[in-house]
C-alpha cells in the first residue's frame, strides 16, 4: 500500500497540490463549529447557531456547482482570482458584525455573501490530479481520489479540535483562523501553474443536473448530508450537558480519524468489486452503525462508535467519484464532482435548523435520531437506481 502512495507523490507538483488543497479546505472542518462558538459567545441560542450554519450550507449548494462550472469553462485561475478574496472579506465582516453585536439579520447577510463565493476546493484538486496523471493510469487516479478523501478526513480531524481549542481563547478566533487558512491555500493553488488544468472543449453534452449517472450518486449523498450538521450540534450539546465542553472537537475528530484510516486503506486496494456495489455496501454499513447513536450514554463507547462511523464514510466519497468518472467526459468533471457533493449541505441546512430546535427543547439524545433518519433514507434511496450501480 505504501508503494502505491509513494508512486503518486513522485509526480511533479503532487506535494504542492496536496498541501495547498489541505490548507484551503480547512474551513470545511472548522467553520460549522466556529460559527456555533462565536454565536454562543454572543449569548445566543443553539437555534440561531443552527440556522446560521444551515443557511451557510444551503448557500453553498448553489455556489459550488456554479463556480465549478465556470472553472471548466474559464479555468481555475479565473475562479480563484474572484472567489477567494470575496469570501475572505465577507467572512471577516461576519466576525466583526457578531463581535460588535450588530443586528442578527446582518449576520445572515454576511454569511450568505461569504458562502456565495465558496468554491469546492476538493473538486479543484481532484481535477488537477486527473490533469497531471492523464487517462492511461486509472488505478493511480483512483489512488489520488482516496488520498483526497483522506485529506478531507484530515481536515475533519484537525479542524474541530483547532476550532474548539482556539475558541476557548476567543469566540471569534476559530473563524479568523479558518478564513486565514482559506486565503493562504487558495493563493497557493492560484499560483501553481504546473497542476492547473487546461480548458477543454466541452462540445455538445446535456446539462449534468439532468444526468442519471449524477443522480444515482448525488441523491443518496444529499440524504446522508442530513447527518453531519446535527451530529456536530448534538455532540457539542452532549459534551456540555455532561460537563466536558472542551472534548467536543476531539469527539468529532475521532470520527474523521476513522475516515482517514479507511480512506487510505481503500486507496491502497486494487478492487475486484465494482464501485457501484461498494457504494451501496458502504451506505448499509453506515446505517447499521448509526442506529445505536441515540442510546449511548458512555463517552468511551461513543468515541469507538464514532471512529467506525467515520470509517464507513471515508471510502464512500472516492467510490462515488469513480462511479461518475466512467460516465462523464473530462471536460465536465470539475462540475460533476462538485454536483455530487454540493447537495450534501441541502439536507444539512434543514437538519441543522431542526436539530438546533430539538436540542433547545429536548436535549442532545433526542436530536441524535435526526442523523439516523437521514442516513437510513440515503441507503434506502439506492433501490431506485439499482441498474446504475452495475459497471
Amino acid at each position: 500500500m505504501l508503494e502505491t502512495y509513494k508512486s503518486l507523490f513522485r509526480i511533479p507538483g503532487a506535494i504542492r497540490i496536496s498541501f495547498s488543497g489541505l490548507i484551503a479546505r480547512m474551513p470545511g472542518g472548522m467553520d460549522s463549529l466556529a460559527i456555533i462558538f462565536i454565536v454562543l459567545g454572543a449569548e445566543q441560542k443553539y437555534a440561531i447557531a443552527g440556522a446560521l450554519t444551515g443557511v451557510a450550507a444551503l448557500t453553498t449548494v448553489l455556489s459550488t456547482p456554479f463556480w465549478s462550472n465556470q472553472s471548466d469553462k474559464r479555468g481555475q485561475k479565473f475562479v480563484l482570482r474572484i472567489a477567494v478574496p470575496i469570501r475572505a472579506i465577507a467572512m471577516f465582516t461576519f466576525i466583526a458584525l457578531v463581535s460588535f453585536d450588530a443586528p442578527i439579520w446582518s449576520w445572515f447577510v454576511a454569511v450568505i455573501v461569504a458562502e456565495s463565493s465558496s468554491v469546492s476546493i476538493g473538486s479543484f484538486t481532484r481535477r488537477r490530479w486527473m490533469s497531471m496523471i492523464g487517462d492511461n493510469d486509472k488505478a493511480k487516479v483512483d489512488t489520488a481520489y482516496s488520498l483526497e478523501s483522506a485529506l478531507d478526513q484530515t481536515v475533519y480531524i484537525t479542524g474541530p479540535v483547532l476550532a474548539t481549542a482556539i475558541s476557548t481563547v476567543s469566540p471569534s478566533a476559530g473563524l479568523i483562523l479558518a478564513t486565514s487558512f482559506f486565503l493562504i491555500g487558495g493563493a497557493m493553488l492560484f499560483t501553481h501553474e504546473v497542476s492547473t488544468p487546461l480548458i477543454l472543449d466541452r462540445g455538445e453534452f446535456p446539462p449534468l443536473i439532468r444526468n442519471r449517472a449524477i443522480h444515482c450518486v448525488a441523491i443518496p449523498l444529499i440524504l446522508i448530508g442530513g447527518c453531519f450538521g446535527p451530529i456536530n450540534l448534538a455532540f457539542v450539546a452532549l459534551t456540555r450537558e455532561i460537563g466536558h465542553p472542551a472534548i467536543a472537537g476531539v469527539l468529532l475528530g475521532v470520527g474523521s480519524v476513522g475516515g482517514l484510516v479507511f480512506a487510505l486503506i481503500n486507496g491502497g486496494i486494487k478492487w475486484k468489486i465494482s464501485a457501484g456495489v461498494r457504494f451501496r455496501i458502504n451506505l448499509v454499513v453506515f446505517t447499521l452503525l448509526a442506529i445505536p447513536l441515540p442510546f449511548i450514554n458512555s463517552l468511551p463507547v461513543l468515541f469507538v462508535l464514532n471512529f467506525f462511523l467515520g470509517g464507513s464514510v471515508g471510502p464512500l466519497f472516492p467510490t462515488a467519484i469513480s462511479m461518475v468518472e466512467k460516465r462523464i467526459p473530462k471536460s465536465h468533471m470539475t462540475e460533476a464532482i462538485s454536483l455530487i457533493f454540493a447537495g450534501i449541505p441541502l439536507t444539512g441546512a434543514f437538519a441543522s435548523i431542526w436539530a438546533g430546535k430539538v436540542i433547545d427543547d429536548h436535549g442532545s439524545h433526542v436530536a441524535l435520531w435526526i442523523p439516523v433518519l437521514f442516513i437510513a433514507l440515503g441507503a434506502a434511496s439506492t433501490i431506485f437506481y439499482s441498474r446504475w450501480y452495475k459497471d
